[in-house]
């Protein structure tokens, strides 16, 4: 299989031929068809993670959207190293991928990912919104807050400011920054 490889930190990774990963106890073997490409990706791949660097050599990326054994279509994040998201087949803990909706194509999955979570989590989990809240969302016009917009929206809330009304937005404000702050 292909795979794209980091042999030495700071250094871009090299397209190889590389063997399968064999799943141990507890993980599982996915296909990858569309890998994500995150900060925290470039981070490890540079040798300067907070969280510890893997051992070398490793395949990189950490999301994806691949098919399980079974042809059951998943998000994961967080593929077990040494094998990565920017392979052909990767390994995932066993029943850890997310499915994806019939109707969705990789290529829309994996723009939800990382930032998905991260809107959909701070509203459903962290802020538990009620139907009827009004939710202010700071930064609309970037990927996590375009998404928020939505997911306040789809929880019953409202939301009352945005750069991003076709997204859901209703109403909208643009801040003038003075050009001795840009």
């Amino acid at each position: 299989m292909r795979a794209a490889l980091i042999k030495a930190y700071g250094e871009p990774p090299e397209v190889v031929t590389a063997e399968r990963p064999e799943p141990a106890e507890g993980e599982e073997l996915v296909a990858v068809e569309v890998a994500g490409l995150n900060p925290v990706d470039l981070a490890i791949a540079s040798g300067k993670f907070d969280a510890g660097r893997p051992s070398l050599p490793y395949v990189a990326g950490l999301e994806g959207i691949g098919r399980r054994a079974g042809g059951d279509l998943v998000w994961f994040d967080g593929a077990i190293a040494p094998s990565g998201s920017f392979a052909e087949h990767t390994l995932i803990g066993a029943g850890s991928g997310i499915a994806v909706p019939d109707g969705i194509e990789p290529g829309q999955a994996i723009a939800f990912g990382i930032a998905g979570m991260a809107a959909w989590l701070s509203l459903e989990w962290r802020g538990r919104i009620e139907p009827g809240e009004t939710v202010l969302v700071l930064g609309a016009s970037g990927a996590v807050g375009q998404i928020a917009i939505q997911a306040a929206r789809l929880l019953g809330g409202s939301t009352r400011l945005g750069l991003v009304a076709q997204r859901g937005a209703t109403a909208q404000a643009e801040l003038a920054v003075p050009a001795e702050h840009r």
